[in-house]
């Protein structure tokens, strides 16, 4: 095979590459002193707008104008084959192994991922990127070459645009200063507006392109910063300059230390935080190569990290497919486990890297043949989204056949309240009261809390209006009975319409005096328990003056994933793979005492806990029997719950609540 020369790879380019990918894949693996590890992908994002800007900027001094066919040919041979190969092999492993609802939940990401648009397709989806749920799509890491592709589609125009080059011939008058003032101020305002929208709508922020192109630009704007620069820092320059480029180059590497010191989940991102790994990499682009020689430099020339920067793209292409399916299919593993199948991502990443992406990319017939590549690619990808059309017909007959159908039916097993409307947005913090019965009774029962609240609506509905009382319903998702703040992860921000709503609905209570209240929360929350005591308690108290009676009902057993889809997914696994899908409940996180301590001291409050049954021999497991227990991997299905009104008749039979108990035995 013939293969043109390869490009001269710059080592300290290399080597913020290693950097940046293991990060990544350690963050994705789960290590703890790696949650920021995401931040490669700016660092990508910015070495992108540092070459990419560079290429452009040198073909344009050399030519006086840009090959855009080339350049975008160039882009397909660097990205695409690579690419093609991961989702062709995975996809395929789906259609084997794997239940027809979980490949469904894939079938649409991965036609977005191979026509380069799965970050719109996950920037308008339901789900965040650090959602639970999320977390087991195979191609979520595709977002960012999304990202990526959409700014190589746009930035030759732009950079042209901005050096003059549309109106200025091959001689004619090209301006470097002023496309650096340009990409300047293309990176100022694009991070304001990336501010503006990751607070509106934190999805938005993250996946939109425009929302990320002031990070190609900060790139743009070293680069730019280097070729103005050499006439200000020559090779032999003073010995005040090189300190202040090697100060730079500190405050670049301090920066990147910070993001991954600081920055975590909770972290409404991109936002703000993403200056600090956005401006660290500029700095250190800008600073090292003008530098001859610096620790950084020394540091970043490591040959491991070198190695792993050589082999990046295909190691970000594999890792994370690698790590969501082995984990779904031995959810338990340990560390061994982990390793191994790190090892199986690297050895991956290498095959691909080797075989495939280097040997298109620097092949000599193709070098030259940009039509035949852009028409090649088209046919390739018309022929993978036709080869999706096909999977999705296939997706349609199977999960439509067997059991695979009751386990997807429990996905939308959900109370009959929210189709009512009655748990308020999101951003609302309006106190949305249902009410249940008969209106004018003289007893009042109210449910009150999170999502995890409004499960038990239908284990307790019947049970108040067959007894003549008023039932109401007054429910916030993801909005606990604790007396404190918390980042919602949808939002990626303080919860702070929670805190109002439950003023709100605090307020409301007191006018109404209700003779019971039955409140939950999730025990998911990033509380200690001296915060589900404390905060809680406060909360506890006021409705203890408010009502009557309260009961607090134990929070829900949380399941490792998704029950339906475990069910589902390893109904279509063989032996070799079964996993029962279950969580023990002495693995939970042990609130529930903390619960029932902070009423012991409450006159006429109790604790009612339902988890001796959904667990019973202390085993949560997402079916009992015929009994589809979860509807995801913290909600109970509705009809589950339902099945639970005999516990609760029996427990609100053996308190003495006037017009309850005695009504409850006789039923």
């Amino acid at each position: 095979m013939h293969r043109t020369q390869k490009t001269q790879l710059v080592p300290y380019i290399q080597g913020l590459r290693g950097v940046a990918i293991i990060a990544v894949v350690l963050a994705h693996a789960g290590f703890e002193f790696f949650e920021a590890g995401f931040i490669g992908v700016d660092i990508f994002f910015v070495l992108s707008g540092y070459l990419i800007t560079g290429l452009l900027v040198r073909e344009i001094d050399k030519t006086g104008s840009i090959d855009f066919l080339g350049f975008y040919a160039r882009r397909l041979k660097r990205l695409f084959p690579a690419l093609a190969l991961m989702i062709l092999v995975v996809s395929a492993f789906l259609l084997t192994f794997m239940s027809p609802l979980y490949q469904a939940e894939q079938h649409g990401a991965a036609l977005s991922a191979i026509a380069w648009v799965s970050n719109l397709y996950f920037a308008f989806s339901s789900s965040n990127y650090f959602s639970p749920n999320q977390e087991e799509n195979v191609f979520l890491h595709t977002w960012s070459l999304g990202v990526e592709e959409q700014f190589y589609l746009f930035w030759p125009f732009w950079v042209m645009f901005a050096i003059g080059g549309f109106w200025a011939g091959k001689e004619g008058n090209r301006s470097k200063r002023r496309l650096f003032i340009v990409l300047l101020l293309t990176a100022i305002f694009g991070f304001c507006f990336s501010a503006v929208v990751t607070f509106l709508h934190s999805e938005w922020g993250f996946y939109l392109p425009i929302s990320r192109v002031w990070q190609f630009a900060a790139g743009g704007v070293a680069f730019v910063g280097v070729a103005n620069g050499q006439r200000y820092f020559p090779h032999e320059m003073r010995a005040q300059k090189r300190l202040l480029l090697s100060s730079v180059a500190w405050c670049g590497f301090f920066l990147l230390i910070c993001s991954f010191g600081v920055i975590d989940q909770s972290k409404t991102y991109p936002g703000w935080w993403a200056l600090f790994p956005t401006l660290g990499s500029a700095f250190l682009l800008f600073s090292l190569a003008l530098l001859k020689s610096h620790p950084i430099d020394c540091w970043l020339r490591y040959r491991p990290v070198q190695f792993v920067g050589d082999i990046s793209y295909s190691l970000y292409l594999w890792h994370w497919p690698v790590l969501v399916i082995g984990k779904l299919i031995f959810p338990g593993g340990g560390a061994a486990y982990l390793l191994a199948l790190l090892l199986l991502a690297g050895l991956l990443a290498l095959a691909s890297h080797f075989l495939v992406e280097n040997p298109i990319r620097y092949h000599e017939r193709l070098s030259s043949k940009n039509r035949e590549v852009l028409a090649g690619s088209t046919v390739f990808l018309l022929a993978f989204l036709t080869l999706g059309g096909v999977w999705g017909v296939v997706i349609s007959e199977w999960r439509d056949s067997g059991t695979i159908v009751e386990f997807e039916k429990s996905l939308g097993d959900l109370p009959k309240i929210y189709a009512m409307e009655c748990d308020p947005p999101v951003q609302s913090d309006e106190v949305e009261v249902c009410s249940f019965g008969t209106q004018q009774a003289e007893k009042t029962a109210v449910l009150l809390g999170d999502s995890v609240a409004a499960q038990w609506f239908p284990t307790f509905e019947s049970i108040f209006t067959d007894a003549g009382w008023r039932f109401l319903v007054i429910t916030k998702s993801a909005c606990p009975m604790v007396d404190q703040n918390h980042v919602y992860y949808r939002i990626k921000r303080e919860y702070t319409e929670c805190a109002s709503w439950r003023r709100k609905a605090l307020k409301y209570l007191k006018g109404v005096s209700p003779d019971l209240v039955l409140t939950s929360s999730s025990r998911t929350y990033p509380f200690s328990k001296d915060d589900w005591r404390d905060a809680g308690g406060r909360i506890q108290q006021e409705l203890s003056e408010t009502s009557t009676n309260l009961v607090v009902i134990a929070p829900t057993p949380v399941l490792g994933s998704s029950g339906p889809r475990c069910l589902a997914r390893y109904s279509a696994l063989s032996e070799a793979f079964a996993n029962d899908c279950s969580v023990s409940l002495s693995s939970q996180n042990p609130i529930d005492e903390v619960l029932k301590d902070s009423i012991e001291d409450i006159p006429n409050a109790y604790f009612m806990d339902f988890n001796s049954v959904i667990c019973p021999n202390g085993l949560c497991k997402p079916l009992q029997g015929t009994n589809i227990v979860y509807r995801d991997h913290l909600h109970l299905t509705a009809s589950y719950a339902r099945f639970l009104q005999t516990e609760a008749r029996q427990f609100l039979s053996s308190l003495a609540i006037e017009g309850l108990s005695d009504v409850i035995r006789t039923q």
